[in-house]
């Protein structure tokens, strides 16, 4: 009989929760289930019961309130008594925060929910749309009986900053359909502000993945192919010294980060610093490349220089400077010498001797 009663008592008061829920009356709701001890494990309670049954299809008692726009201050509360209930996924994959991002919510809540589970933003639904997309899309339709929610305005700036701050990387995600959150703020005649916004955010995204993309691509040649070369043998090492039209060589190149080769690669201009093992697979094959010149009368180090090279790599560069012009003064020391001793020989040796007796004919 005590269990039968607990269920009704339970059955009633789930019930009256989600009327008020319904009818926005969250002034009764935070009075009756948020405020008080004893209403506020009554809610714990309710919740669990909720996230435990098939009946809801995976929501949770966040997620029915999330579509109502409800004050950020209540959804705080609750999270406080579910803590996990921003990360929990209904049968669609949408957390609590897709549901009110879909449906409107003030960028106070959306905060909330954000600051709760930030991953929420890079979780794409059965549709593969994230919460981004879904405040990007006014026309959105979370609900069939939501006829009211296709008449939502523009994409919110607020709620897209929001949005952002924790995941720019949604910014690049497209959904089953081939649409971005760009794409469906356009479509929902988004201020400039709003769309300039996300193309700023996903220009930083495609940048730092292309950077990284570079230099892994960049770091694995090295460190693998080019090192070997440099142990094993160069196949053509005199390219090292081989100067182009305008005078660089490959060590200049590789130490002008700002170095472009052709006209359509402009993303070139963002290469990160010069590599100490690129330079260092490059100088081992040919040192006298480091004093060369270029028509502009740039060397490599000065490159390196302008490039904002390490520490580490500008002293490798300078100590193989130092060593090429170290031979180079000695190779001339000595061939001035052995000339010197050339010369003073062959003097020696004629010294004496005079030219003029061949010149003239024997007498008889």
């Amino acid at each position: 009989m005590k269990s039968n009663s607990t269920t009704k008592s339970a059955s009633t008061s789930l019930v009256l929760l989600f009327r008020l829920i319904a009818a926005n009356d969250w002034q009764q709701l935070k009075d009756m289930f948020l405020s008080e001890p004893e209403g506020a494990k009554t809610f714990q309670y309710l919740a669990a019961l909720v996230a435990k049954s098939s009946s809801y299809n995976g929501m949770t008692i966040l997620h029915a309130c999330a579509q109502f726009n409800p004050p950020a201050v209540l959804i705080n509360r609750m999270i406080e008594l579910c803590p996990d209930a921003p990360s929990s996924q209904d049968c669609l994959n949408r957390t609590p925060l897709h549901v009110a991002a879909g449906t409107g919510a003030s960028s106070a809540m959306l905060k909330v929910l954000v600051d709760s589970y930030p991953d929420a933003c890079m979780i794409q639904d059965k549709d593969g749309r994230t919460p981004l997309m879904m405040c990007c899309d006014s026309p959105c339709e979370l609900f069939e009986d939501s006829r009211e929610r296709t008449h939502r305005p523009a994409p919110s700036y607020q709620a897209t900053t929001v949005l952002l701050s924790a995941s720019l990387d949604s910014a690049i995600l497209e959904d089953d359909d081939g649409m971005s959150a760009i794409e469906y703020a356009l479509c929902s005649n988004a201020d400039l502000q709003t769309v300039q916004l996300i193309q700023s955010a996903a220009q930083k995204v495609m940048r730092k993945k292309h950077k990284e993309k570079r230099a892994n691509k960049a770091e694995g040649q090295v460190s693998k192919k080019c090192i070997a070369a440099a142990t094993k043998g160069f196949s053509h090492p005199d390219a090292c010294i081989i100067q182009d039209k305008d005078g660089r060589t490959p060590l200049m190149m590789c130490c002008d980060s700002s170095c472009e080769l052709f006209e359509d690669n402009s993303e070139r201009s963002h290469r990160p610093a010069p590599s100490y093992r690129a330079i260092t697979v490059l100088l081992s094959a040919s040192l006298d490349s480091v004093i060369l010149e270029d028509d502009d009368g740039m060397s490599a180090i000065e490159y390196a220089l302008c490039s904002n090279a390490d520490l580490q790599t500008v002293q490798l560069i300078q100590r193989a400077a130092q060593k090429v012009m170290l031979k180079k003064h000695e190779e001339e020391r000595a061939n001035k010498a052995k000339g010197q001793v050339s010369m003073e020989g062959i003097s020696a040796a004629t010294k004496g001797f005079s030219p003029r007796p061949f010149l003239t004919a024997p007498s008889a």
